[in-house]
């Protein structure tokens, strides 16, 4: 018999995907305590598993697992493959906003010490038999928690497989980098972790599908990732290094960390509760998109390339773009005075005769008595000056 404590906040997420090879493994005696300590938001309270290996099976021990306040029991599915258990937990059901906590523990039968290698709960490694079991670099993964009934993506990867965290997968077998479009449907509403692992992971479109987490962490390859709206209140890319796209407007995003993705060329991040964002390490962004956010301020002066700017419906009432000399595209309807529009106007490239740049500052109104003429002397286009025949 053997017995392992691990405690979750240590542990490492690892994209690892399995079906069920072993039927004879059965989910019993499950047990929990009432729901205790009740939070409105998450708690840094830490939890805890414990695992220990009898000759039934194995029995884990999940202390202080999160629900919500509603939860009235937990589900318990796995599935096992080549010494890899993944096993997701869920309390059910789980609509309530304030969350809570509970002591969980359940036997799986049919599974034996010398079988497992490694063991995962909600996509994250709780248990690890070889130390020389392949690491977390090896591995290029996604883990999605969704609460959507319906769910579907687009991928462009090599080997892909897909665990839909409901006793599913699916896979594909492509010698080189292809492009796929998977879809799945959930007998019920309730929240599920979704682990991809493939080779080369260089695409996903992930967009509109209740997410609630996203982990692309691991994926060092990845260029393009629309994730747009989620209701996602966190993102973490600072690994995705070879990132040139990011679109992950209407999420709930309170901040947003970019300085590692140099490469970035196309930003969009707008309809966000941002309050700041630095981009002074995207030199070669061309285009961005930060309108419908918080924002009170932004630096350009590092983004030579930049070509595309909206920074429409912001708090933002002051704005210099003297360093963006290929800017020929720019949303500013904000709260700007006619003073600030034309300081604005004033940093403006001049156009050359072939090209053509447009400027919508908003409501016309509001900012007829600026001076438009600065910028239309440098060949800019107003797209908000009332027809003629109006």
């Amino acid at each position: 018999m053997k017995r392992i404590a691990i405690l979750l906040g240590l542990g490492v997420f690892f994209a690892v995907s399995c079906e069920e090879k072993n039927p004879e493994s059965q989910v019993s005696n499950v047990s929990f305590t009432p729901c205790q300590q009740t939070k409105a938001t998450k708690s840094d309270l830490s939890d805890r598993v414990d695992v220990e290996f009898t000759d039934k099976g194995v029995q884990i021990s999940h202390y202080n697992f999160e629900v919500t306040c509603d939860f009235s029991t937990v589900n318990v599915i796995h599935t096992f493959e080549n010494g890899v258990l993944c096993i997701t937990q869920q309390g059910y059901p789980n609509h309530a906003k304030c969350i809570c906590f509970t002591d969980v523990s359940y036997t799986i039968s049919g599974i034996l010490q010398n079988e497992v290698n490694v063991i995962f709960i909600n996509g994250v490694q709780v248990y690890c038999y070889n130390e020389n079991y392949p690491s977390l670099e090896e591995f290029a993964g996604i883990i999605m928690t969704t609460k959507a009934s319906n769910v579907s993506f687009t991928i462009a990867a090599g080997n892909l497989t897909v665990d839909w965290g409901d006793d599913n997968t699916e896979a594909t077998n492509n010698s080189g980098t292809g492009t796929f479009r998977f879809s799945h449907s959930y007998s019920g509403a309730i929240e599920h972790h979704i682990i991809i692992t493939g080779d080369n992971i260089e695409y996903l479109d992930c967009s509109t599908n209740q997410l609630t987490a996203l982990d692309v962490s691991r994926n060092t390859a990845l260029k393009v990732l629309y994730c747009w709206d989620n209701p996602l209140t966190t993102l973490d890319v600072n690994r995705n290094i070879a990132l040139t796209d990011l679109w992950c407007p209407k999420n709930q995003l309170t901040t947003l960390d970019v300085s590692k993705n140099t490469a970035l060329e196309d930003l969009n991040c707008s309809t966000n509760q941002l309050t700041s964002l630095d981009v002074s390490r995207n030199t070669v962004l061309k285009i961005l998109d930060c309108g419908e956010t918080q924002l009170t301020n932004l630096d350009l002066s590092a983004n030579i390339a930049l070509e595309n700017l909206h920074v429409c419906n912001t708090q933002i009432t002051k704005l210099d773009v003297s360093a963006n000399t290929v800017l020929n595209t720019l949303c500013v309807r904000n709260q700007l005075t006619v003073s600030a529009l034309n300081d604005l106007f004033r940093t403006l490239p001049y156009i050359p005769e072939t090209k053509y740049a447009f400027i919508d500052i908003g409501d016309y109104d509001r900012t007829h008595d600026c001076n438009r003429s600065i910028a239309e002397e440098k060949g800019w286009v107003f797209q908000d000056r009332p027809s003629r025949f109006d």
